[in-house]
């Protein structure tokens, strides 16, 4: 019994110790042209950044994408002049040369790209319009978690953990084109512990509004990001969805707005508006079901094999982004539990 027992222990160590190195003999693939540019129309600016760049294949111990530092990047507002873009080698990206003009929801924005080995390649994006919500109503809570007495040197201390709890009636305004567009809700708390220093950390949303969008609904728009994990039974979110065509006129909506656990209460909640191109959209929406394949995180920087959504002409991964963003400061009162 002791002999066949040893005998097995040998055939199972040989079996793990075991290693097989298997060759591929495929088809080295050739690299593709890779192209993500970003415009985001923030309250007091303008970003523009473009990174052009060759895939590598996927068996190469290199890096997955190589910068390319000898394209001709260009942006043009409408049918106006073309702004030439600078490579940059610190971020590896393209930016603007000189300030760019100011552009106003509705224009037609281009990211005009080229290069000596892979040709000429552009996307073209309406700028979406961004409607400024109001919050018309606001009630706060102050939830206890928990509440001991901290020992120190001299005397014991009364320490009170606590969480908000804001209940935000939100009115939103009717959007007046760009039927396809989406928009985004999310907010931060802002944290003041003393008069010079300020910190920020993401709050979470829950709202039982038939509006808002999070997980998959049958296929109308598939998987949502930024999906929070579980609080005391209820879900929340780190962000909240809806296309503007379901606000044709205004309408009032309720949200709850829960501030991260701490033993201090924040200032300010910070409410953020973005509204997303839907060709954004659909871009952000691929990154995210191709993460739940892959496991990692895509977008730029993604395996070779995996195709995400773009809007790039001819045979180019690529995905040009355009977004506005209006965010909402609301002070908060009657801090103390």
């Amino acid at each position: 019994m002791r002999i066949r027992y040893f005998l097995s222990l040998l055939l199972l160590s040989a079996l793990v110790s075991c290693r097989t190195e298997v060759e591929y003999n495929g088809e080295v693939t050739d690299p593709k042209f890779v192209v993500f540019a970003q415009t985001a129309l923030l309250p007091d600016t303008q970003l523009h950044c473009c990174f052009v760049q060759q895939s590598t294949f996927f068996l190469d111990d290199e890096q997955k994408w190589k910068p390319l530092g000898d394209a001709t990047v260009e942006w043009q507002v409408n049918n106006g002049n073309r702004h030439s873009f600078a490579f940059n080698s610190d971020s590896d990206a393209y930016q603007p040369t000189v300030a760019l003009p100011q552009v106003t929801a509705g224009d037609r924005v281009t990211m005009h790209v080229s290069h000596p080995r892979y040709g000429v390649t552009s996307a073209t994006q309406t700028v979406p319009a961004i409607q400024p919500m109001q919050v018309t109503g606001m009630t706060v809570h102050n939830d206890t978690l928990s509440e001991y007495y901290e020992q120190t040197e001299d005397s014991s201390i009364h320490v009170v953990q606590c969480r908000q709890r804001i209940e935000l009636e939100l009115t939103l305004p009717p959007y007046p084109f760009h039927n396809d567009d989406v928009v985004r809700i999310a907010a931060k708390a802002e944290y003041r512990p003393a008069a010079d220093s300020t910190y920020r950390r993401n709050a979470y949303l829950s709202s039982k509004e038939p509006l808002f969008r999070t997980l998959t609904t049958d296929g109308d728009w598939g998987i949502i990001d930024d999906i929070s994990s579980l609080f005391d039974d209820e879900i929340r979110y780190d962000a909240f969805y809806f296309p503007v065509s379901f606000t044709e006129r205004e309408q009032k909506a309720e949200m709850t707005v829960y501030t991260p656990s701490s033993r201090e209460l924040p200032s300010v909640l910070l409410l953020t508006v973005h509204t997303m191109t839907h060709d954004t959209w659909l871009y952000y929406v691929s990154v995210r079901q191709q993460s739940a394949l892959t496991g990692s995180i895509l977008g730029l920087g993604q395996e070779e094999q995996v195709q995400v959504y773009g809007n790039f002409e001819g045979d180019v991964i690529g995905v040009y982004t355009v977004t506005t963003a209006q965010t909402h400061a609301i002070a908060l009162f009657d801090q103390q539990p």
